[in-house]
């Protein structure tokens, strides 16, 4: 069903009532693949046309739009972004990779007809690349170029599908009314050099001013003959700031499960979300989850105060509150704060939450904590994941309650946009009443499961999550794609 559309607020009634004709917005699919910049095969493209699909393909790329012929949408008149995405039927186009040989970049491009009458500047435009669940890039198409996707590492035989919509601005003038657009698809292949995933791109680094150090079966610094257990961001100034959910969140480092490597991120700044409930239920059971007009979560503690025998995370509501979207009374779990694009790049992922102690080195905290795992897709930092964060110097002998010092070669401690530190560990402490947390000092403390502390959530992210663009730095973050 096609959609009728709302009335622009600056328009008077007089001038909408007037209106004869019926504006149309429609998008001609003509499919154009560049190689570059330098020469077009169009003319090698075979066209099929049956009453549903348009199809393109020559030796190297195959396109396929939902609707033959025109993409139209009718009685057009300015609407508010919502309202655009809420009625706008969605254009499905699929770009597979017929050649064989990898395409490393490419980008889909909305370019106008010559019959074209409406203003460029007037179309608003979403793309949703998860089927139509989610649309989460929405632009003026003048702004961006015209370029509506792009895209990245697309193997042989294999395809991405995005959904696209279009609408008319609710800024658009008088002028826009009785106005049609047309326009073309063009698929752009670029002769880019390969572009690793995010895990291969923060190896490439190892060594350099980055801060990217491997670490050794033994948890020391590796050398070049050495296996390296783990990649690690370490010593006070590192570039692992990375846009996460649109938030600035830090890498903690590269590490291996089953074979796969992935990225392991925390975010810059405990929760601070209004939209945090007070209360959480899990298994029928309400758990106090934050202190009221505060952001400071408890670890432990149910409405009848009484005390759990278990300081494991997965005994913890907050692991409940921070894997899924809502709980059995509908309030809102971290989950449902997330993107969907941030979402679609969780991993679920082994966490280490076995026991230490103070008196733990940094060392023997890493071994004491792979005693007991969980399985998720959210957790917390662990005692060593904080103590890897100093200088390497350090690593040999660092203890857990002597932080004091060699606090300040960390790049965790000494971030640029944190506002208040303190925050809890995923670590439980050899004490069953206590966890081990951080407090604002920077400093290791271990303090009683009916507490409060900030929360500071860690996710995992797909093998094949991409870093196209940013160096790591506070102001040009690395930006993250599927």
């Amino acid at each position: 069903m096609e959609p009728n559309l709302v009335k622009k607020s600056g328009f008077t009634e007089n001038t909408v009532r007037k209106q004869k004709k019926i504006l149309v917005i429609a998008v001609i699919c003509v499919i154009t693949l560049f190689i570059g910049t330098s020469y077009s095969l169009l003319t090698n493209f075979d066209t099929k046309n049956d009453n549903n699909v348009l199809s393109f393909e020559n030796d190297n790329l195959k396109v396929t739009v939902n609707k033959a012929g025109l993409i139209t949408l009718d009685k057009n008149v300015p609407e508010a972004d919502e309202i655009g995405l809420k009625k706008s039927v969605p254009t499905v186009l699929t770009i597979t990779n017929t050649g064989n040989t990898d395409i490393t970049k490419y980008s889909i491009i909305l370019n106008k007809d010559k019959m074209t009458t409406l203003d460029e500047k007037y179309i608003k435009y979403a793309i949703s690349t998860d089927y139509g669940v989610s649309y989460a890039k929405t632009g003026l198409l003048i702004n961006d170029n015209k370029v509506i996707f792009k895209g990245y590492n697309l193997g042989v035989n294999k395809s991405k599908t995005i959904y696209l919509k279009l609408w008319l601005d609710l800024d658009a003038s008088d002028d826009a009314l009785n106005k049609n657009y047309y326009g073309n698809i063009e698929v752009k292949l670029e002769n880019s050099a390969d572009i690793p995933y995010a895990n291969q791109s923060i190896k490439k680094t190892l060594g350099s001013k980055t801060g990217v150090i491997g670490i050794n079966k033994d948890g020391l610094l590796a050398s070049s003959k050495d296996t390296i257990r783990e990649y690690r961001f370490s010593g006070k100034d590192v570039n692992n700031y990375v846009k996460y959910n649109s938030e600035l969140w830090r890498i903690i480092g590269v590490f291996k499960e089953n074979n796969e490597e992935y990225l392991k991120i925390v975010r810059d700044n405990v929760l601070d979300n209004e939209k945090i409930p007070i209360v959480y239920q899990v298994n029928d059971v309400n758990y106090e989850l934050r202190s009221n007009n505060s952001n400071d979560f408890y670890w432990h503690k149910t409405s009848t105060s009484k005390v759990s025998s278990d300081n494991s995370f997965s005994a913890s509501p907050l692991s409940s509150y921070l894997n899924t979207l809502k709980d059995e009374r509908n309030s809102k779990g971290y989950l449902s704060l997330l993107s969907n694009e941030a979402k679609s790049m969780l991993r679920k992922t082994t966490y280490y939450s076995g026991s230490a102690s103070l008196d733990d080195t940094l060392l023997s905290s890493y071994e004491k904590e792979k005693s007991k795992s969980w399985t998720g897709e959210i957790a917390l930092m662990t005692a060593s994941d904080y103590g890897y964060t100093i200088s390497s110097d350090n690593f040999q002998d660092a203890i857990l309650n002597n932080f004091e010092e060699i606090k300040s070669t960390s790049w965790l401690y000494n971030s640029k946009n944190t506002k208040d530190f303190a925050f809890w560990l995923m670590t439980s402490d050899n004490d069953k009443d206590n966890i081990l947390c951080l407090s604002d000092k920077g400093e290791f403390k271990s303090i009683s499961i009916s507490a409060i502390n900030g929360l500071r959530p860690v996710v995992s992210l797909k093998t094949d999550v991409l870093i196209t663009s940013g160096d790591g730095s506070v102001d040009n973050p690395y930006l993250l794609s599927l």
